[in-house]
């Protein structure tokens, strides 16, 4: 086996679970050293120390993408590099949920009636059966958002790069079916993953398409749309809601329309969060670990040169 020193900023690693990684013949060390060769982190932690790892052989990068990473750095070519997909599937289809019974069902107002101390009762809260659902990208956070509304009594199709059966979704189109279909729309939820090929793909032209009923949910990269249409169709109310997690400049500067605008929600991307993540990310660290040692494909495994 080889014998590894890894730093690890996103776990804080308990006595246990690093008695567990040195029986895997690694070392966790407290900073990063040059002596550092194997690491488990966010890819802006990753991106912005890269230059300090001359030694490194294994990167384990702590979200489910990996583009803000070069992946062709001189101190990354031959490298062992995984993402974490699938650690954030749970939590991240369980804000979908909670975002959209809040909004048909009205609970952001009875939380301003009852700071207000105010009996508003409304007669006008909508139920999520029956609603039709697109699910933009169906990898792993796709499918568990598709399976949650589904559960719920939406009928859910799904729009990919490649053809993906799902138990959970009625049909499964290409993205250049986006233009002609996403109008037939209640609910559209962006899961994409930011590549090249996916930036800018819902156009000015496609988000005119969707229906003035629709609510628009982005927890995928803000990239991925034409944020200054967007704006647009919502000052203008051509559709019906935004709920907005991931943002083209983060934080949101406090100027920008998106505060304001009472037909947009916005948090600050944390749909992802979970404590549970640590316990899942501890896992996915120790399985991987194990493969590598092995000598055996890594779970979201990706060739340094490419995306995940």
């Amino acid at each position: 086996m080889k014998e590894l020193t890894l730093f690890s900023r996103f776990l804080t690693l308990k006595p246990e679970q690093i008695e567990q990684l040195k029986s895997l013949h690694v070392t966790v060390s407290k900073t990063l050293t040059p002596e550092v060769n194997a690491i488990f982190s966010d890819q802006f932690f990753i991106e912005q120390n890269v230059q300090q790892l001359p030694k490194l052989q294994y990167l384990q990068v702590a979200t489910s993408g990996t583009d803000l990473i070069d992946l062709n750095h001189p101190n990354l070519i031959g490298v062992t590099v995984s993402g974490s997909r699938g650690i954030f599937n749970a939590s991240m289809a369980e804000y979908v949920l909670g975002q959209l019974i809040r909004f048909y069902r009205h609970f952001g107002f009875y939380q301003t009636t009852q700071a207000a101390q105010q009996w508003r009762p409304s007669r006008h809260g909508e139920e999520l059966t029956d609603k039709n659902v697109a699910v933009i990208g169906l990898g792993q956070i796709g499918q568990a958002v598709a399976k949650t509304l589904s559960f719920m009594g939406c009928q859910v199709d799904a729009f990919n790069r490649r053809k993906k059966e799902s138990f959970y979704v009625k049909n499964v189109y290409p993205l250049s079916d986006l233009q002609e279909k996403i109008g037939g729309y209640d609910i559209v939820v962006l899961c994409l993953a930011l590549t090249p090929q996916t930036k800018g793909l819902l156009t000015s032209s496609i988000l005119q398409a969707l229906s003035s009923q629709a609510v628009l949910i982005n927890i995928a990269r803000a990239e991925i749309l034409d944020e200054t249409a967007l704006i647009e169709l919502l000052q203008n109310k051509k559709i019906r809601h935004a709920i907005l997690d991931t943002f083209q400049q983060e934080p949101l500067a406090k100027d920008h329309p998106f505060w304001t605008l009472d037909n947009v929600t916005v948090t600050p991307h944390i749909s992802f969060t979970s404590p549970k993540n640590l316990e899942r990310m501890f896992d996915a660290l120790v399985t991987n670990l194990t493969l590598f040692q092995q000598g055996e494909r890594l779970i979201n495994q990706v060739a340094t040169g490419e995306s995940i």
